[in-house]
């Protein structure tokens, strides 16, 4: 995964954020759906490409802490990121 502000990543990986790979298809009575497109641009970044992958899926009702657990994945590996340098 990218890591926040790390000078050695070049767009679009510059910067960590989230990035939706798959979506439910409302076409297809919610079926997810992939986006081949944005996962392609991923796994062939020359910056990524050699490095596991792990792709996390966070889903719930309303107001039950989704944004807060995946906020805490990202602040956990900017940090694990910054001790390592």
């Amino acid at each position: 995964m990218a890591v926040a502000n790390s000078p050695s990543l070049s767009p679009p990986f510059a910067k960590l954020e989230p990035l939706k790979i798959i979506e439910l298809n409302p076409e297809a009575g919610g079926r997810p759906r992939v986006d081949y497109d944005t996962t392609n641009k991923i796994i062939s970044s020359r910056q990524v490409r050699d490095m596991d992958t792990l792709v996390v899926s966070i889903g719930g009702v309303a107001r039950s802490g989704k944004s807060f657990l995946m906020n805490l994945f990202v602040s956990y590996l900017s940090y694990l990121e910054q001790v390592r340098h």
